[in-house]
């Protein structure tokens, strides 16, 4: 009997931490971490998302993050080996791409990264770091804004569509200097984006600047748009399209795409340590222990 009594409390303590927030709770809808140099596109989600290495006129190749980057490695919210990053200024007209799939239908997701641009162009032409984007057939494009832009040059933004053609597309952004990334500098950065909210659509910006080892920055924008339209265009990474044609390259480098199907919380970024609840079922099973104890004694 007594093992019993002390079994069932355990099974309440497991019962319990089986509903916590582990790494990544949100559904991740694919993955992509460059770590394999010979298949740079490979989804890591095991949803089997690889994407196609374009050669217009280069393939995206990686480097190797200890020697040029200040990526961390590993990856703070998972722990995963970071030794590789995708280079896709080599030229910047190299990007990767895969045909739509059923999953890129969702409503709320977020797009995360890290990232470093080598150049802009001085024109409003934005860098595209994420999105399935074409200009007749348009869901949604995540990057930083033209070095020309009256938004600010490399700021941060996402335009969404609730229609197919341009005329349904609006235009998100952050807020603050925290939000223009520095040409040469790394940075981690994501969108959480949110339907659900009464009124439309929320976009919650997110930054670090990682170089000078700042804390991440937040920013929020928002639009009545109640739904985001259901694209059978190319989910791409460091472009996107404009009339079938890819264009609106990303220079520089990109590392750790990871999309889901949910507006993440700040705690559940990659950037954001994971919670350590291998300690937390340590304390209780100390307190668990001395309660024991106590029992016996009185």
């Amino acid at each position: 009997m007594r093992k019993k009594t002390i079994l069932l409390p355990l099974l309440s303590i497991s019962s319990i931490l089986s509903f916590l927030p582990f790494a990544a709770s949100g559904a991740t809808v694919g993955y992509w971490r460059f770590e394999n140099s010979s298949n740079v596109g490979e989804d890591s989600s095991g949803n089997g998302f690889d994407m196609t290495n374009n050669t217009a006129p280069a393939d995206v190749d990686v480097i190797s993050n200890a020697s040029f980057t200040d990526f961390p490695n590993p990856v703070p919210q998972t722990g995963a080996p970071n030794a590789q990053t995708g280079n896709f200024d080599s030229p910047a007209t190299s990007y990767l791409s895969i045909g739509d799939q059923a999953e890129f239908g969702f409503q709320n997701f977020t797009i995360e990264s890290y990232v470093r641009l080598n150049s802009s162009s001085g024109s409003t032409t934005p860098s595209i770091i994420a999105g399935q984007f074409d200009s007749s057939d348009a869901a949604w494009q995540f990057g930083t804004t033209g070095g020309g832009s009256g938004l600010g040059a490399n700021r941060l933004f996402l335009q969404i569509s609730q229609g197919a053609s341009a005329s349904f597309t609006k235009t998100l952004v952050s807020s603050g200097d925290d939000f223009l990334l520095e040409i040469g500098k790394d940075y981690y950065v994501a969108a959480s984006v949110n339907y659900s909210n009464p009124g439309g659509v929320e976009a919650t910006f997110y930054i670090q600047n990682l170089t000078d080892n700042e804390t991440i920055a937040m920013s929020t924008d928002s639009d009545t748009y109640t739904s985001l339209y259901n694209s059978s265009t190319d989910f791409t990474i460091g472009a996107s399209y404009s009339n079938g044609s890819p264009s609106r390259y990303f220079a520089g480098w990109i590392d750790e795409v990871r999309l889901s199907d949910t507006a993440l919380s700040q705690s559940e970024l990659l950037s954001i340590p994971e919670p350590n609840h291998y300690g937390l079922l340590g304390s209780i099973a100390v307190l668990f222990v001395i309660s024991l104890r106590r029992r016996k004694r009185s």
